[in-house]
Formats: C-alpha cells, structure tokens, sequence
C-alpha cells in the first residue's frame, strides 16, 4: 500500500467511524480514566493566550479541555467527519483543519 492510498484509507475509516466516535470513546474505562484523566492532570490551570496545536485532534475531547483553559487552539484530523464533530463539540470555539500529519501543515 502506498503512503497515499494508506492516508486515504484511515481518512475513510474515520469518516465511517466519527458518527459513533464520541458516543463510544468518551466514557469508556480507556480513554476516559487510562488516557484523559493523565493528560487533564498534567495540563496547567490556566492557558489563557497559549497557542496549541492539537494534532489528531479526532473528535475534539482534549481540544475542550484546552479551550476550557484559555487556550488558542487549532485542532488538525486527516477526516473531515472528525474534523466537524469537533468543531460542534467545542462550539464555534478554535480553529480546526482537516490536514494529513504526514505532509507539511497547512500554516
């Protein structure tokens, strides 16, 4: 499989898979307690004017715990379904892109 033909198959898998994604990852015992509550512990109180890069930000769980802080946040997702997810979930709030990790970034 080539590079491309590998990104355009996660992009699609992705895609299939952002209209249960939040519904199925926010509250399991994984990601919500193994892997979130980790991150949220290291993250300072306060972002108020930090620029961050979320990047494989997928439906936008941690770039909520961000903007909740002050942070500027452009989140980035190779899936454009995962793209729109999160900028529902964080409520006109950040900046987010569909972009590929693999290639320079779009700014």
């Amino acid at each position: 499989m080539t590079e491309d033909a590998g990104a355009e198959h996660t992009r699609r898998g992705y895609d299939a898979l952002s209209a249960v994604w939040a519904e199925t990852t926010d509250d399991n015992i994984w990601n919500e307690v193994l892997d979130r509550r980790p991150i949220r512990s290291l993250l300072p109180r306060t972002l108020e004017g930090v620029a961050v890069l979320d990047a494989g930000m997928a439906a936008g769980t941690i770039a909520v715990d961000l903007l909740d802080r002050g942070a500027d946040v452009t989140g980035i997702d190779l899936s454009p379904a995962m793209v729109e997810t999160a900028r529902r979930r964080c409520g006109g709030r950040g900046r987010f892109l569909v972009a590929d990790l693999g290639e320079p970034l779009p700014f």
